[in-house]
C-alpha cells in the first residue's frame, strides 16, 4: 500500500533554503544566543539553536552575515527549530 503524506502550507510565500549566521537579541541588547537561518523569505524565517530556545515573544533578529537586524515575532517552536514572522518597521 502506497502512503501519501499531504502537508498543508500555511505560508503566505515560499522561502528560499539557506544556512546564514544569526542572533536572537533581546533583554535590552544584553542577551544574544547564536543560531542559524534554515530558511528565509521577505515576511519570516525559520531559525534553528543549540538546543530549546529560550527568547521572548518579541525579540531582535541580527542577520550577522548580512549586516541586518529584524524585528521579529516568535511565531511557533518545535526542538531546537523556531519560525518567526518579520514585523513591518512602524
Amino acid at each position: 500500500m502506497d502512503a501519501t503524506v499531504i502537508r498543508m502550507e500555511r505560508r503566505r510565500e515560499v522561502r528560499s533554503r539557506t544556512v546564514l549566521g544569526a542572533r536572537a537579541v533581546f533583554n535590552e541588547r544584553f542577551s544574544t544566543i547564536d543560531c542559524r537561518v534554515r530558511n528565509i523569505s521577505s515576511s519570516g524565517a525559520q531559525l534553528r539553536f543549540g538546543g530549546p530556545p529560550v527568547v521572548p515573544r518579541w525579540f531582535e533578529l541580527l542577520l550577522v552575515e548580512r549586516g541586518e537586524r529584524r524585528r521579529v515575532e516568535r511565531m511557533w517552536v518545535c526542538g531546537r527549530d523556531m519560525g518567526v514572522a518579520f514585523v513591518p518597521d512602524a
